[in-house]
């Protein structure tokens, strides 16, 4: 049965990349979707793309919420829950890297805050009228925190670009106050930098080394960082992903391990953040 098992599993990561397409509804609309689509199917796409999304939240509650019920086991007094069923991992990631995924974009990580909390903090402090460079300078303080990494060499590499690629973002603008605008600009620009420009830019060299060097529950969550101060960049980060996927389209899983770890943990960091799943208890 595990030999079974275990040669499914290769013969999946043998499999092209664009077979997955379905597990990840965020990619729908740039995926599926064309200016010349017939308002049919946009209809059709887009309910499709609700019941996938929704499916995934439940599949992905009833897994957490098994393996929280399951640590119970240990208990003496909770014997009965032995009898718990099998809950399967709704994902690609193993059962570890979902555990850890989940913990780190619901759970309170960089002292004792969760992201969401990080970045309602961070919001309040934007509304101090200021010029536009402070503000740039505490939005680098706000993301470096996350390239808390053993390797002092590899934290102060990814400071050093982060920060003068901000210095450069929009430096005409730096004596100006800060506003909406330049929060939603200043957001779509760093997804560009950290993940794809666009189409005819392909060049990502960041982003695969950020996952290499920090992991991809990190550099997702150092994205999810953006998402959650300006959620009208979601729309540009969703996008950029599909421009990988579209690149990367047939290859075979194996050979792009990396984007299929960054696409999981984006639908796990998406669903639990801006989807309907509760898993607060994590806390």
């Amino acid at each position: 049965m595990n030999q079974g098992f275990e040669s499914k599993s290769r013969n999946s990561l043998n499999q092209p990349l664009k077979i997955i397409i379905p597990r990840y509804p965020y990619l729908y609309n740039y995926l599926l979707l064309t200016p010349n689509s017939s308002s049919e199917y946009q209809e059709a796409i887009i309910k499709l793309q609700e019941q996938k999304q929704q499916k995934f939240e439940i599949n992905l509650s009833r897994y957490i919420t098994n393996q929280a019920r399951l640590e119970l086991c240990q208990f003496p007094r909770l014997q009965s829950l032995k009898q718990l069923q099998y809950i399967k991992n709704p994902t690609l990631l193993s059962n570890n890297e979902l555990l850890l995924s989940i913990k780190q974009f619901v759970g309170k990580v960089e002292g004792r805050e969760t992201y969401r909390d990080y970045a309602k903090r961070f919001l309040t402090y934007t509304t101090i009228p200021q010029p536009y460079h402070c503000f740039k300078d505490s939005f680098y303080e706000y993301l470096s925190t996350s390239f808390d990494v053993e390797s002092q060499q590899i934290r102060v590499r990814f400071k050093e670009q982060l920060y003068k690629h901000l210095q450069n973002v929009m430096s005409e603008n730096d004596d100006q106050v800060f506003n909406e605008f330049l929060m939603r600009k200043t957001c779509s620009k760093m997804l560009s930098f950290l993940i794809v420009n666009n189409q005819t830019q392909l060049q990502h060299f960041l982003f695969v080394n950020l996952i290499g060097n920090l992991g991809p529950i990190i550099t997702t969550g150092l994205l999810l960082k953006i998402l959650l101060v300006c959620q009208q960049v979601r729309p540009g980060l969703e996008q950029r992903f599909a421009i990988l996927f579209n690149h990367y389209e047939s290859s075979t899983q194996k050979q792009v391990q990396w984007l299929v770890k960054a696409l999981e943990n984006m639908q796990v960091a998406l669903s639990t953040n801006f989807g309907r799943i509760d898993l607060s208890f994590i806390h």
